[in-house]
């Protein structure tokens, strides 16, 4: 049986931090000695400090310099150790003065130098002492250490016995002996250290899988060091507060790649919200991630909102068809599958400051911390400190977790009071379970330093998105600041309307990002902007578009100013002499009558209720584009201008469809036939602001209307207006 020896220095400390443990340590000194048990006690000041029961059992008494006799007599019985001069010189009491002897004591923290001569060193040089008492070096310095780049600092004969002990048992094979506490949590722990999951194995599973680890636990009461992780599903939501710099974006990360190795691209989608400093940006590449959103995002964080909006609504309505009250039951009796969707909003703290914007972000977030969970919508959220939340925000969140955090009251109001201290590490947590427990989160990645883990975290991404053949989640649609014609005309919508004799599209519009266009069995199209040039510009742009349909034939009316002359090169009829223009509507104004008059004859022999559209939706189109409309207009002959302004009144509805141009400042003075055609336009593309003209007036008005931006214009189609982004030629 070993012996065993318990060690307290400073023991009055101890007496004052621990009185509990006095009294399992004055029995140890009571019967402790026959069973093995041997106690060593090092205390400055022995009066009322040593219990009455612990003296009558020491059997050795060290003595040491002592501040005055009293205390020598304490300890000895004598006050010897009070005139004691010299460190380490020490008295020396065995039982009752069996031995009493002064001795000096061995020192043991001498530089160990194994080779060292045993004649000492004679210091040569020489001092002169100065007035003030100060050495002063008069010879020179020969031992060359000034310029010796780099010292080696040798051991002390303390620190080259330990270490030969433990190089003496590690070649023995001597194994450690059992401690009573585990030694201090790691402070960089990989999260496969902890689990070890395999995403190709994961994936094919067919239930989703929403334990999340999150770290280790450090539980000394149990004497275990544990790996703690919450289900998702059972707890809802989690938030986790801590200054910067102390892990909160890295716990983010950790989080989500627990997830996404757990649940396939088909099970999980997730938006990340990054309002820190791009403490998200090296996860945007998983699979699984829909979208990533800045603070700057407004539009795209509105759009996001109305996405899960609806998304809520949806699945509200599955729940009450089926009569469950959670998405698990709903999957369970219905038999289909929903994805989880996981919102994660790094740096909270900068919503408050976005101030008319969040009012309409938070009260979207409580919403989904208040209804999300049994809907399978979760949100995982950083911050600072909890004030950054809305209370009713707050209550809505299970599992709320410190990190370090300057404010340590801010502790207690999360996880309750508590002893424990959060250090300065970062990732170094509490969490309430049965009791506050400390624990260290988990890293996402084994990398070194944080650049590591970031390139760790962007390569298992990739290698995600190789493995991954299925569907990924849908990124939230946004027009690009600039859309080339080139790029628009590669839209599946858009190659699907230039193939129809219906259609004709125009643009992009914002909510969806997808080509909206207009029906060319309908309504003309006039285009109203600010000045000519923009009118020309757009103008141009629609009959690129244009060129690209399978129609009969398209036309262009031009000035003599040749503001449409790139069109020539497009395969379109271009005119601009007023000659030829006046010829020219004189055959579309005879091809209209021929159109209208195999109309009623084909109604009249069938005698059917047949109309227009579904009589002209398959014969070819003809469409003709004129610049400057009003301008050319007043140019032509009088019979000319009435021609033309009967094919512009049929309205698209033989298949014959116009598309006129004008500028704002001219069509405003224009009190003709003409300009109260443009005035009475159904389908239009607008140039400005309807707050900047009284021509056209929107059936709802929109309130603090936006100035539009390059390539922007409204489309207003019978009352109805939207924006849209029109392509750049």
């Amino acid at each position: 049986m070993p012996h065993l020896f318990l060690i307290s220095d400073e023991f009055a400390e101890l007496k004052s931090e621990q009185p509990e443990f006095m009294k399992e340590l004055v029995s140890t000194a009571r019967i402790g000695r026959s069973l093995g048990i041997h106690l060593i006690l090092a205390t400055q000041k022995p009066s009322g400090v040593v219990d009455d029961q612990i003296w009558s059992n020491s059997k050795f008494k060290l003595a040491l310099k002592v501040q005055n006799a009293s205390d020598s007599n304490e300890i000895l019985k004598t006050p010897d150790a009070a005139d004691i001069t010299l460190p380490g010189r020490s008295y020396l009491q065995v039982g009752n003065n069996e031995i009493y002897e002064l001795f000096q004591s061995a020192w043991s923290g001498a530089d160990y130098v194994p080779d060292k001569e045993d004649e000492d060193y004679l210091d040569t040089t020489v001092y002169a002492i100065n007035d003030l008492g100060q050495y002063e070096i008069l010879t020179e310095d020969l031992s060359g250490l000034d310029k010796k780049e780099d010292l080696t600092k040798l051991p002390s004969e303390l620190d080259a016995v330990i270490d030969y002990i433990h190089e003496y048992t590690e070649a023995k094979q001597i194994a450690p002996l059992p401690r009573p506490w585990l030694p201090p949590l790691e402070e960089r722990i990989p999260l496969l250290k902890l689990e070890k999951t395999n995403y190709k194995l994961e994936w094919a599973q067919e239930k989703k899988n929403l334990n999340v680890v999150l770290g280790m636990l450090d539980q000394p009461q149990l004497q275990a060091q544990n790996t703690f992780s919450f289900d998702l599903a059972e707890e809802g939501h989690i938030a986790v507060f801590g200054s910067p710099g102390y892990g909160k974006s890295t716990f983010m990360q950790t989080i989500l790649f627990d997830l996404v190795r757990k649940n396939s691209p088909e099970k999980l989608h997730a938006y990340l919200l990054d309002f820190g400093t791009n403490g998200l940006l090296s996860l945007k590449g998983l699979p699984h991630v829909a979208d990533t959103l800045t603070i700057d995002d407004t539009e795209k964080i509105l759009k996001l909102i109305r996405r899960l909006s609806q998304e809520i609504k949806e699945r509200k309505r599955l729940l009450s068809e089926f009569g469950v009250a959670n998405l698990k039951m709903y999957e369970e009796v219905s038999g289909a599958e929903k994805p989880i969707i996981f919102l994660i909003i790094d740096n909270y703290d900068a919503i408050k400051e976005m101030n008319d914007f969040s009012m309409q972000v938070e009260p979207f977030i409580i919403q989904i911390a208040r209804e999300g969970a049994s809907l399978g919508i979760h949100l995982a959220i950083s911050a600072g400190g909890q004030n950054a939340l809305r209370i009713q925000l707050l209550s809505n969140i299970k599992k709320q977790i410190p990190l370090h955090l300057l404010e340590k009251n801010e502790v207690s109001n999360i996880i309750g009071r508590t002893d424990l201290i959060i250090e300065e590490v970062p990732g170094r947590a509490i969490v309430k379970l049965d009791e506050p427990t400390l624990f260290q989160t988990a890293l996402p990645n084994e990398g070194v330093d944080a650049v590591h883990i970031i390139q760790l975290n962007q390569k298992e991404a990739e290698e995600m998105c190789e493995f991954w053949t299925g569907e990924l989640p849908q990124p939230i649609p946004m027009v690009a600041e600039v859309l080339y014609l080139n790029d628009f005309i590669e839209y599946p919508k858009t190659i699907e309307m230039l193939k129809s004799t219906s259609w004709l599209p125009i643009g992009l519009e914002f909510e969806f990002a997808d080509t909206i266009g207009v029906s060319l069995l309908e309504h003309n199209i006039s285009v109203v902007t600010a000045t000519n040039e923009q009118t020309n510009s757009l103008l141009q742009t629609i009959g690129t578009i244009v060129s690209k349909k399978a129609i009969k034939e398209a036309v262009v009316f031009d000035t003599p100013s040749l503001d449409l002359m790139e069109l020539k090169e497009k395969s379109l009829t271009y005119i601009s002499s007023l000659d030829r223009i006046e010829a020219k509507t004189e055959l579309l104004h005879e091809e209209f009558k021929r159109r209208e008059q195999a109309y009623i004859k084909e109604v009249e022999s069938t005698g059917t209720a047949l109309s227009r559209k579904d009589f002209f939706k398959d014969m070819e189109g003809v469409i003709t584009i004129i610049g400057s409309v009003v301008t050319l207009f007043n140019q032509l002959s009088i019979d000319t201008q009435n021609k033309l302004l009967e094919l512009l009144k049929s309205d698209g509805r033989v298949g014959m469809h116009f598309i006129i141009g004008n500028d704002l400042g001219s069509l405003a003075k224009e009190y003709s036939s003409i300009g109260d055609y443009i005035r009475s336009s159904k389908t239009v593309l607008l140039g400005v602001r309807f707050a900047d003209q009284a021509i056209f007036t929107p059936a709802i008005r929109i309130l603090q209307e936006k100035p539009l931006q390059q390539n922007e214009v409204y489309l207003f189609n019978e009352g109805a207006s939207e924006k849209i982004k029109t392509p750049k030629s």
